[in-house]
């Protein structure tokens, strides 16, 4: 009796075998879940570095925009005197709408030279 059990209990496909095989399958699912948070952990960091650098990079963008009219404001100051009209700059620079920086040079230094010929 003993040899016909033996092997049921202890060989290749005895029970011992089965329970070994589905302890390693519990493992692995155990394993392949924490590898699954680990990559949505992966994900969510990637995603959080990619919107910081667009946001670093918009913020610089502003920057540029605003040193830019603060330094034709002052350009005009200079260049006007007591000509310059605060309300007339702002209304030159925020009625041309969204307009690449050279475009609104261009056109705050042809405001400049109107009003410095004009008066």
């Amino acid at each position: 009796m003993l040899l016909i059990q033996f092997p049921l209990w202890f060989g290749e496909t005895g029970w011992l075998d089965v329970w070994n095989k589905e302890k390693n399958l519990q493992t692995l699912q155990a394993d392949l879940n924490n590898d699954e948070k680990k990559l949505l952990e992966i994900r969510a960091k990637v995603r959080d570095f990619k919107d910081g650098y667009n946001s670093i990079e918009e913020i610089a963008r502003y920057k540029m925009g605003m040193i830019k009219i603060l330094e034709l404001r002052d350009r005009a100051k200079n260049t006007m005197g007591d000509k310059f009209n605060l309300k007339q700059f702002h209304s030159i620079v925020l009625d041309q709408g969204i307009v690449p920086l050279f475009v609104l040079e261009n056109l705050i230094e042809d405001w400049i030279e109107a009003e410095t010929n004009k008066r």
